[in-house]
């Protein structure tokens, strides 16, 4: 199987992903703080996560990857953390599994 880019592309699937991880946790701080603007963040953060997470969980399906049932499991226990360390170790991941199936 060769490797695909996301259905937004790499670096629209980046974006999507930062721009959800910095919306709730600014919405949280918010939120703390008792700013109005706190549940509107908090929302689209949260929204642009879960996106986030269902493209990549997407992806993780489809690819020929390394370990695929533990970055499965990662997701499901640290959806934000596993995410943004399978995107930024994506590629190293599909070329290991290249090597290993010649």
């Amino acid at each position: 199987m060769n490797a695909k880019n996301f259905f937004i592309g790499t670096q629209g699937i980046w974006i999507v992903t930062l721009s959800g991880m910095i919306l709730a946790l600014l919405g949280a701080f918010q939120k703390v703080q008792h700013d109005p603007w706190g549940n509107l963040f908090l929302f689209l953060g949260l929204v642009l996560s879960l996106t986030s997470w269902v493209l990549i969980l997407r992806d993780m399906f489809q690819q020929n990857i390394k370990h695929k049932n533990l970055w499965i499991i990662g997701m499901f226990v640290s959806g934000s953390v596993v995410s943004f360390m399978y995107l930024f170790l994506r590629d190293r991941q599909l070329i290991e599994s290249k090597k290993t199936a010649l």
